[in-house]
């Protein structure tokens, strides 16, 4: 090999090499999911977001903002819809009627509490958590915010015999990771 091909490859390797280190830096910084209405979370741990502009295989009504969840997994998910409200009085209000249950076959409320999410633990909510019987039981987590004017309903769901785990590696960590702006 002559002095200017092993330059070449030595310039070749070195550009690889770069290419590598740098790509490797950006990986392990997560991407950041920014909804238009001011919420954001990092897409870490394998996490998916499917809206109505990139569905996969979700259909969506129009109240539905996006479907969060693992890319490799066992189907449990995140659903975030928009709902009618504009203060966090309306909060309360949501808290006050699901505390009596709902008149659903096959439902089974486990608790109804106020709660606080986000990174920094400081968005008011309202967490709702019951079983659906029915065909395979699925136990729901259902949080109510408040944010910019707008009502949201992030329902969490997993099968029932999966809850526990789903919501320690998916679900608690997607409402600790939320930012609003």
């Amino acid at each position: 090999m002559s002095g200017t091909s092993r330059k070449g490859a030595a310039l070749i390797l070195a550009a690889a090499l770069l290419g590598l280190w740098c790509g490797a830096s950006s990986a392990d910084e997560p991407q950041i999911y920014r909804h238009r209405y001011g919420i954001a979370f990092p897409l870490s741990s394998g996490l998916v977001v499917y809206s109505p502009e990139h569905p996969g295989l979700f259909s969506f009504k129009t109240d539905t903002l996006f479907y969060v969840m693992k890319r490799r997994g066992p189907g449990d998910f995140i659903l975030v819809n928009e709902f009618a409200a504009s203060s966090e009085k309306v909060l309360a209000e949501v808290k006050s009627s699901l505390e009596g249950g709902l008149a659903q076959p096959g439902y089974r409320q486990i608790a109804v509490r106020s709660v606080k999410v986000g990174k920094n633990q400081d968005k008011e909510a309202v967490e709702h958590i019951f079983e659906l019987g029915g065909g395979p039981k699925r136990i729901l987590r259902q949080v109510s915010l408040v944010h910019q004017g707008k009502g949201f309903f992030f329902t969490c769901s997993a099968a029932a015999d999966r809850f526990e785990q789903a919501d320690k590696e998916l679900f608690e960590p997607f409402f600790r990771s939320l930012v609003f702006e």
